[in-house]
This record gives C-alpha cells, sequence and structure tokens, in this order.
C-alpha cells in the first residue's frame, strides 16, 4: 500500500471526505506521476454484465482541486451480456498498470473518462468521483 501520510494536505482531505461519506475502508493502492488509484471497492454489476462484481479503482490526481480525475479501471474487464462493446473502456490498457503491478492483477477495464463536470471547487469535492464511477459502469 501507498504511504498516505507523504500525500499533498488537499488529497488527503479529498481522500478523507471519500471515506466519511461514501467508502469507508476507501485506500490508495498505486501512484503513477501525478495520479493516485484509489481503491473503492467492489460493485455489483446487475444484469448488464456477463460479471456478477467488479473491483473499482478510481484514478485522481494528487493535485484535485486543482487538476481533473481522468478515468477508473475495474477488475475484471467487463462484458456486456448482450455482446456490444463498452464505450471508452479499454482491455488491459497501460494506464491501467499500475493497479496491476500494485495488486499483481491481470485482466483489467480502464474506462477513459473525462471528469471535467465533476465539482472540483473544495478537496472535499472529490468524494463526487465514487458516486460518477459507479453511475458510469451502470450508464455501458
Amino acid at each position: 500500500m501507498v504511504d498516505e501520510t507523504a500525500l499533498p494536505e488537499a488529497f488527503r482531505c479529498g481522500l478523507q471526505t471519500i471515506r466519511d461519506r461514501e467508502v469507508p475502508d476507501a485506500a490508495v493502492v498505486a501512484i503513477e506521476a501525478n495520479f493516485a488509484y484509489i481503491d473503492i471497492g467492489a460493485e455489483l454489476l446487475g444484469d448488464v454484465y456477463q460479471e456478477e462484481v467488479a473491483r473499482v479503482y478510481v484514478r485522481a490526481p494528487l493535485t484535485f482541486p486543482s487538476a481533473h480525475p481522468y478515468g477508473f479501471v475495474t477488475v475484471p474487464c467487463l462484458t456486456r451480456v448482450d455482446g456490444q462493446t463498452i464505450d471508452r473502456q479499454h482491455r488491459d490498457h497501460r494506464t491501467a498498470r499500475p493497479v496491476h503491478v500494485a495488486l499483481g492483477v491481470q485482466g483489467s477495464g480502464f474506462w477513459s473518462w473525462d471528469w471535467t463536470n465533476l465539482p472540483a471547487h473544495r478537496p472535499e469535492d472529490l468524494a463526487a468521483i465514487v458516486e460518477w464511477a459507479r453511475k458510469r459502469i451502470r450508464m455501458a
């Protein structure tokens, strides 16, 4: 795991808000460049996917709210039951590599999703990334 005490104060504040409001055991599992990968837990998937559950890792900038999050990772990569492709999901994309390395997993989906409409005025606004990722999975 990552030493969270070494992360920027504003980012730690946003991470704590995620824990307080959404996912009490959220944890930073990897860092690459300016991005942290935060484990926001398992998501039950319902009837849209062949898979029943996926672990979700949101990709948030360490400089939030000055920079916007971009994308998230699911383990495993998801497959729709109707065989349709999932818009903006990329199987085993290089951007998911930090999660692969940190957790020793393969078979991920990187969802290249632009979060520019996410509220980004205060560090606490980072908590919105959780529902945004969940919503995107439900919309696929």
